[in-house]
């Protein structure tokens, strides 16, 4: 996804790639919502990197979320001890 964000420089180029990340979603919902496939790896790729291209170009939001996800496992990590401490009858 990083690669395909740095290919994107001007405004032109990342609305052009929009358009096309929604018109794929669009046509891939009508392509399998008449199926019984239940996942479809059209969503599973398009989905995200819409997301991702949203996401990245709103300052605030894009900057707590790389803080969230440097320190994750940290987070993890000690909500599972504070758990495991004062909950063990619970876990």
């Amino acid at each position: 996804m990083e690669k395909i964000h740095a290919f994107k420089k001007d405004i032109f180029a990342r609305s052009f790639v929009v358009i096309i990340e929604v018109a794929g979603i669009y046509f891939s919902y009508l392509l399998f919502r008449n199926t019984h496939i239940v996942y479809s790896y059209v969503f599973a790729f398009l989905i995200p990197l819409l997301v991702f291209d949203i996401v990245a170009y709103v300052p605030i939001l894009s900057h707590v979320l790389k803080f969230l996800g440097k320190h994750a496992t940290n987070i993890f990590l000690t909500h599972t001890f504070i758990y495991y401490y004062f909950y063990t009858d619970f876990i």
